[in-house]
């Protein structure tokens, strides 16, 4: 008796390049998101700013996707920077990091802070 449903290796071969390069194309233009955030951060760190970072798994609403988290990504809290050190160059902040709050400590609501109430520059772990 012949079997139902015959395939040539070619058309196996075909099929599973096809099954495989979807998600791996997916995991690749996610770790591409996360290295620009990473080099977002350090950017601002090295131009004086500083980040607060929630760690032990807990998440907040528009935070990294479980995908992102695996990858290396963590959910921002809080960037914080002077604006007269950074100029334009964070046009995009706003948008790599959704579920942050971006402050400019030049605005003039921070006048009333010392500075020691101010996040310091570097990254800081909320537990």
């Amino acid at each position: 008796m012949r079997a139902r449903f015959q395939f040539r290796l070619r058309t196996l071969m075909i099929a599973v390049t096809l099954l495989a390069l979807i998600p791996c194309g997916y995991v690749g233009w996610r770790a591409k998101i996360v290295r620009e955030r990473k080099l977002m951060l350090d950017k601002v760190v090295s131009l004086g700013g500083g980040y607060a970072a929630l760690v032990n798994g807990r998440s907040i609403g528009n935070g990294p996707s479980q995908i992102d988290r695996l990858l290396g990504d963590e959910p921002i809290v809080e960037i914080s920077f002077s604006k007269s050190n950074v100029g334009d160059r964070f046009a995009g902040l706003r948008a790599a990091f959704p579920e942050a709050s971006i402050d400019d400590l030049d605005d003039p609501i921070w006048s009333k802070y010392r500075p020691d109430d101010i996040l310091p520059r570097g990254r800081h772990e909320i537990r």
